[in-house]
C-alpha cells in the first residue's frame, strides 16, 4: 500500500504553498529560535517569582521537519487555501504540587492560575493571542483522555513568529506519555517511524538551576523523551531484526 506521501501529487500551486510553508519552518528554527529561547528564560523567572509555592517543570520543543511537512501535506490534501500551523515552537508547563498538596484538583487550579498569568505576561511582551486556538482540554478532554490547556500567540512585531503554550498537571502529562492518550492516533509518540532522525523534535529544558536557565537536550535525550526508549536500545533492536531476517 502506498504511503500518504507517495499518493499525494501536489499541484504547482500546492508545491508553491509547500515551499512557502517550509520557508516559514526555517524562519522559526533559525531566525525566531533565539528570540524564543530568550523569552523562555524570562518567562520562567517570572513564573518562579509569581508562584513560589508551586512545584512545576517546563519543557519546550521545536517540531520536527517531518512532522511539520506531514501536517502541511494533510492541509493541502483537504484543499485548504491556507495552512494555519502555529506549533512549530511550543512550550509546556507541568504542575506537580502546590506546597505539600499534590492533589489533582489543587494542581488543576494552579494550571488555570498559570494560564491567566501567562496570558497577561505574553501580552506585556508583545505576544498576541490567537482566539480560535484557545483550547481547554481539561474541562473538555479529547476522546482519548488527553487533557491540557492550549493557547497560541504571535509576536506583534513579527506576525509570522508563532508559539504554542500548553499547561497541564503531572498526571495529565503521564497519561499523554504513557497512558491511553499516548497510544491514540492523535499522539505519534511510542511508534517509531522510519527515518527517526527527521522525526525527533528538538526538546529544550527550562530550569532555574541552569545558567543560563535554558538548555537544549541532546539528540539521544530527545529520542528517549519522544519515543520512550533509549536510542541505543532502538539501534540494537534494529540490528537484531536485521540479523533475524538474514537467518
Amino acid at each position: 500500500m502506498s504511503s500518504f506521501r507517495e499518493t499525494l501529487r501536489p499541484s504547482p500551486e500546492h508545491q508553491v504553498q509547500r515551499e512557502r510553508a517550509y520557508e516559514l519552518y526555517l524562519r522559526h528554527t533559525r531566525e525566531f529560535k533565539p528570540l524564543f529561547l530568550d523569552y523562555l528564560a524570562e518567562e520562567h523567572m517570572a513564573l518562579k517569582k509569581a508562584f513560589p509555592d508551586v512545584s512545576f517543570f517546563s519543557r519546550a520543543r521545536i517540531k520536527s521537519p517531518r512532522s511539520y511537512m506531514g501536517k502541511v501535506d494533510k492541509y493541502l490534501a483537504k484543499g485548504e487555501t491556507s495552512i494555519p500551523i502555529y506549533d512549530i515552537l511550543a512550550e509546556k508547563h507541568i504542575i506537580e504540587a502546590v506546597g505539600d498538596d499534590y492533589s489533582e484538583n489543587t494542581c488543576i487550579s494552579a494550571c488555570y492560575s498559570f494560564f491567566k498569568f501567562l496570558e497577561a505576561f505574553q501580552k506585556e511582551h508583545s505576544f498576541l493571542e490567537v482566539p480560535e486556538r484557545l483550547k481547554d482540554y481539561i474541562k473538555s478532554p479529547k476522546g482519548n483522555g488527553y487533557q491540557s490547556l492550549h493557547s497560541s500567540s504571535f509576536y506583534s512585531s513579527l506576525p509570522d513568529f508563532h508559539m504554542e503554550t500548553q499547561i497541564k498537571t503531572a498526571s495529565m502529562e503521564e497519561l499523554a506519555k504513557n497512558g491511553e492518550a499516548s497510544h491514540s492516533k492523535n499522539y505519534k509518540k511510542r511508534t517509531i517511524e522510519s527515518q527517526p532522525y527527521r522525526s525527533v523534535p528538538t526538546y529544550i529544558v527550562i530550569n532555574d538551576i541552569l545558567n543560563p536557565p535554558v538548555m537544549e537536550m541532546s539528540f539521544k535525550e530527545c529520542f528517549q523523551y519522544y519515543y520512550g526508549i533509549p536510542y541505543e536500545e532502538y539501534i540494537q533492536s534494529k540490528a537484531s531484526t536485521k540479523e533475524s531476517n538474514l537467518i
